[in-house]
């Protein structure tokens, strides 16, 4: 892993964050976000009448983490909640939100049923609004949600183009090939390098308040480095690294034998 393009990013994150954190783009809504729905979302039971009511709740400062003018994936819970409401429960409560203990691929088989057996609802109810659709990346922000400390938010273009950057010699793959693993090895590897920015830190924590979840695991963090990397086009002159195919062969072997081990 190239890890001097990867301290470079993170300077650059750094050396913006009033651009970032600031009232026009307050990418910090993610934090608020997450401590919303965590303080609504682990409630007792009495606290609401419904589910519906309780993800209501819980997602109200989502803004656009997973929701934009074209896709409504969060609203589509409520909707196809209306229709089969202990079919929605059970998705949430016993498929992706059950105890992975651990494993990184129970997490992504966990993940690939919600989203298989989400998706035949959709159908069912809203065949052609596919505005409700779940994919990947709804499912890794709930996910992040309901465990932060272990998980980790996922969306493609971000993962796929830091991981070219810093040269992470891992296939994160998509579609059938998808890899939450290396995924989640890749923000792990972050997240190590993060730790060694002590001014960025200090800034960053001082700029949460008690509105915003206190993420000292970093994964939210990580995530949005990758965010905002791709999004304020930090990876400006900054040269895509160059690997032997032997040094990318050796990296996936080492792969496969760690998969083999989880």
């Amino acid at each position: 892993m190239n890890t001097h393009n990867l301290h470079e990013f993170i300077k650059r994150y750094e050396e913006n964050i009033n651009l970032i954190y600031g009232d026009v783009h307050d990418e910090l809504f993610k934090w608020q976000a997450m401590k919303v729905w965590r303080d609504e979302w682990f409630k007792p039971d009495t606290a609401f009448a419904s589910f519906a009511d309780r993800f209501n709740a819980a997602r109200k400062e989502f803004s656009l983490f997973i929701d934009n003018s074209r896709m409504h994936p969060s609203t589509g819970v409520i909707k196809l909640w209306e229709k089969e409401p202990e079919t929605v429960e059970r998705l949430f409560y016993e498929v992706l939100f059950a105890d992975a203990h651990g494993d990184v691929s129970k997490v992504q088989k966990n993940m690939d049923q919600f989203l298989e057996e989400y998706e035949d609802l959709r159908c069912k109810y809203f065949p052609s609004n596919w505005s409700f659709k779940q994919d990947r990346h709804s499912a890794s922000v709930f996910l992040a949600m309901n465990d932060p400390d272990f998980n980790y938010v996922y969306k493609s273009s971000e993962a796929q183009t830091m991981a070219k950057y810093v040269d992470f010699g891992l296939s994160i793959g998509s579609g059938s090939s998808f890899s939450l693993p290396n995924y989640y090895r890749l923000c792990d590897e972050i997240v190590e390098v993060l730790k060694e920015h002590d001014s960025l830190l200090k800034t960053h924590f001082s700029r949460l308040t008690s509105e915003h979840y206190n993420d000292q695991s970093l994964h939210l963090l990580a995530f949005d480095l990758m965010y905002c990397c791709r999004t304020y086009n930090f990876y400006h002159g900054v040269s895509i690294p160059s690997v032997s195919k032997d040094t990318r062969k050796k990296a996936s072997a080492e792969s496969s034998l760690g998969a083999g081990n989880q």
